[in-house]
């Protein structure tokens, strides 16, 4: 009988690197099973949270009108602003506007020492009495297209918090709580008569689930744990999405067979690898757009609450506002009117009405002397701007306006117009030259993090295929919904592993860690042997 024959040199060298291929392989998926073992859970519930989002698209209330068109009837303007002031004793305010309630025409004042507006009749000066509170509940009804119900509550709203986030844009407004079954509670924009959102029970489950599990905004939870917590779960996504692709495409041809495959652990692990394959490449960019949007938006400051804080005298705002109206030789109606300080005094901003979607700039007239002020709205933004720019930035910086959406400035912002404050760095903010509040503000970095949140996140490329919103909501609820069933199935996987691990482990062990000589012979033993006790699809 003859002598196994030792391996030739050529042999051995294959042996060695089929060797260190499967140690590789090992690692790649132990580090799978790893990453698995820490986030299955969390990555169940945020794939579950995130069906929340087009839910609550398609769920909400639908307001019963989409905007009130604002109007100044000038005619109605029979007693002066300054007049109107001083009956009541008014020598100092911060902000103006003039709105329409029921048939009657008011000036809003902002008083200085109040956080409320007040109300004085345009034509007879008198003071509406809880003015703010009836502006705010008419705001509600029509909105909401709800004339009946009774008003449970009313009250302000000064930051971004709860069920009122940062996607209403506007601050400060009036949340007002109507007594309905559903719980209807409007948020409304008194400067601007505008809706910011409204709110039902319904929406408001829905938007916790969200915001708890998908963006970890918990109560309590400072911003930047929060932000590097939510970066480092999408992070470890991100590794255990990349190590499972890997996993899929070397095991794709054993998918399915091997002698467990026909048992239940073996059909789940089936499912388990077939739900990923179609769904690693979406985790993925869902995993590093969502990372990156969290690092950046966890250090990005928070601007659309700050204002302007200028005062006004009533004796410097001569000039009555009919009279401004001339002087600025408006042509066309009037949508509002605000006040603004310039470097010559106080400003009254007119505000043209839009003509077929055009926005106009605010006209400023001096409230003194009449005079009209070139760009002097453009002097308002740079004034704002230097609060949070220097002054040796604020020279090189350019100073556009905008009277229409961009790609850099989308409608969700909502304003319009604005100006736009360019650094030479790159760095940008958008001011509302009408009541001097930061739409948007943006960096190099966060353009980046902006695209790449719209369309790896939000899918919004399928938008330039043709494909309608709901469409696309619905694609990615498909693949959300299958990134839950794999982090489903792989949790379960884990809890119940093979009884025979342990020993295939060993056979691993003899098969790679072997000090013994290897003839031709037991190599090809193990080469028989391998597919059945050594492969990873057995593990």
């Amino acid at each position: 009988m003859l002598a196994p024959k030792s391996l030739a040199n050529s042999e051995k060298g294959i042996l060695v690197e089929i060797t260190g291929l499967k140690r590789m392989k090992k690692q790649i998926y132990q580090t799978h099973i790893w990453i698995a073992g820490i986030s299955a859970i969390p990555l169940l519930l945020w794939c579950i949270s995130a069906v929340m989002h087009p839910l609550m698209v398609w769920t909400s209330p639908e307001p019963a009108i989409k905007s009130i068109e604002q109007q100044v009837f000038p005619d109605r303007l029979q007693v002066s602003l300054a007049e109107a002031l001083n009956r009541h004793e008014l020598t100092r305010i911060t902000s103006l506007g003039i709105t329409q309630l029921g048939e009657k025409q008011y000036y809003r004042v902002g008083v200085e020492g109040s956080p409320h507006f007040t109300y004085l009749e345009t034509e007879t000066g008198e003071l509406l009495t809880e003015g703010e509170r009836l502006h705010a509940e008419s705001l509600a009804r029509k909105f909401s297209g709800d004339t009946a119900s009774s008003v449970v509550s009313i009250e302000p709203i000064t930051q971004f918090a709860g069920e009122y986030t940062s996607s209403g844009q506007f601050l400060p407004v009036m949340k007002v709580q109507l007594g309905r079954d559903d719980g209807m509670r409007a948020y409304v924009d008194l400067t601007g008569d505008r809706l910011a959102t409204l709110i039902d029970n319904q929406r408001s489950w829905l938007l916790w689930i969200f915001k708890a599990f998908h963006t970890w905004e918990i109560p309590g939870m400072p911003e930047i744990v929060r932000a590097w917590g939510l970066a480092i779960f999408c992070f470890l996504v991100l590794i255990g999405a990349a190590t499972g692709l890997i996993v899929y495409v070397v095991m794709w041809k054993n998918l399915g067979k091997g002698k467990g495959a026909a048992t239940p652990r073996g059909r789940l692990r089936t499912v388990h690898r077939l739900a990923g394959v179609f769904v690693s490449l979406a985790m993925l960019i869902f995993a590093f757009s969502g990372m990156f949007h969290a690092l950046v938006q966890g250090i990005k400051p928070d601007l659309k609450h700050l204002r302007p804080s200028d005062t006004f005298l009533a004796s410097d705002l001569s000039l009555a506002i009919p009279d401004a109206l001339k002087k600025a030789n408006v042509t066309g109606p009037v949508q509002n009117i605000s006040l603004a300080m310039l470097e010559t005094g106080p400003h009254y901003l007119i505000l043209r009405k839009p003509e077929r979607r055009k926005q106009f700039p605010p006209v400023p007239v001096n409230a003194t002397t009449g005079e009209v002020a070139v760009d002097g709205d453009l002097e308002q933004v740079r004034r704002i701007a230097k609060t949070y720019f220097t002054p040796e930035s604020l020279k090189e910086a350019e100073v556009t306006r905008l009277t229409s959406f961009s790609m850099e400035y989308i409608p969700r912002n909502r304003r319009l117009p604005v100006v736009k404050v360019a650094k030479a760095t790159g760095e940008s903010i958008f001011i509302d030259p009408v009541d001097g509040a930061i739409a948007y503000s943006t960096s190099p970095v966060g353009r980046w993090e902006s695209l790449s949140f719209s369309w790896l996140h939000k899918w919004r490329f399928l938008d330039q295929a043709g494909f309608s919103r709901e469409v696309r909501d619905s694609i990615m609820v498909c693949f959300v919904t299958l990134g839950g069933m794999v982090s489903m199935t792989g949790g379960i996987l884990l809890m119940y592993r093979n009884p025979l691990r342990k020993r295939r482990k060993a056979i691993q062990t003899i098969a790679l860690e072997s000090s013994e000589e290897v003839t031709t012979t037991s190599v090809e033993q193990h080469i028989e042997k391998i597919p059945e006790t050594v492969q990873l699809r057995d593990a």
